[in-house]
């Protein structure tokens, strides 16, 4: 198995989903390698507070801004935390989960480049 992907896997399978289903979307392609520094990088691992079930790593085709986890944390609930490691966002939804989150609209409302990349979040 290879250890690196080309650059432009990302941008071929864009192309390919686009020309098969009629609409863009954003790809995010990791080797096997980068899957696992982003595990080795999760803020939340051993943590007691976290339950594993409540932790998600979102990721992003492009570089994270080093604000985008304190743009997040505007919006968050009591108990939900946010934090950049290892060039994704690690949310912790706390014991109330994902369902009734505040970010978890977010998150479906904007694409990962706007939301991640291109400054403050809307409401």
């Amino acid at each position: 198995m290879p250890t690196a992907m080309p650059p432009s896997s990302a941008a071929c399978w864009e192309k390919a989903i686009a020309a098969r289903f009629g609409f863009a979307i954003d790809e995010v392609v990791r080797t096997p390698s980068e899957w696992k520094r982003h595990a080795a990088a999760n803020p939340f691992a051993g943590d007691a507070d976290a339950l594993a079930k409540m932790v998600h790593l979102c990721l992003s085709r492009d570089p994270v801004q080093s604000n985008a986890a304190k743009d997040l944390e505007q919006k968050a609930q009591a108990g939900e935390r946010i934090v950049l490691a290892g060039g994704a966002l690690w949310i912790d939804y706390g014991p109330n989960g994902a369902g009734k989150s505040e970010l978890t609209p977010l998150r479906s409302r904007w694409s990962a480049q706007r939301t991640l990349h291109r400054g403050p979040l809307g409401d």
